[in-house]
């Protein structure tokens, strides 16, 4: 299943492990827009800050570096220029501006969208939470 996952469910699944165990399933095509990874990249330092305030230093520095080793491992970071000529009728789709990237490289694609964001719904785009898809993969999985 090819997938792509917008930023704020890229930030939140990858610091829990049953995200980090959903995104090394191997039968789990998964991409991200530049634009997204930028602004995940950007979060998960927030979130590192935020972290280490309750819990040890060392283990969030050890989360943040193995959540950057696995997008590279099992995301297609996607650049800009593969997915920037469907930009038009991307931004058309979503009432968030910084959503656009996320909806382009899903039309792009021809992929679904990973998120939690409901701004991503009547996009025309199939959607699919963290719970639908474990349970649709679960079902799969018999």
């Amino acid at each position: 299943m090819k997938l792509v996952v917008d930023a704020s469910t890229l930030v939140a699944e990858l610091v829990r492990a049953r995200g980090r165990r959903l995104f090394e399933r191997p039968d789990l095509q998964l991409m991200v827009s530049q634009h997204a990874w930028v602004e995940a990249r950007r979060h998960l330092a927030h979130r590192a800050t935020e972290l280490k305030k309750r819990l040890d230093p060392g283990a969030v520095d050890e989360l943040i570096e193995s959540a950057h080793d696995l997008v590279d491992r099992q995301f297609v970071v996607v650049p800009v220029n593969l997915y920037s000529s469907h930009e038009g009728i991307a931004r058309k789709r979503v009432r968030d501006e910084t959503d656009w990237p996320t909806v382009a490289l899903a039309l792009t694609t021809q992929s679904a969208i990973l998120t939690n964001d409901p701004d991503f719904l009547g996009s025309g785009i199939a959607t699919w939470t963290y719970d639908t898809l474990a349970a649709e993969l679960e079902r799969q999985d018999g």
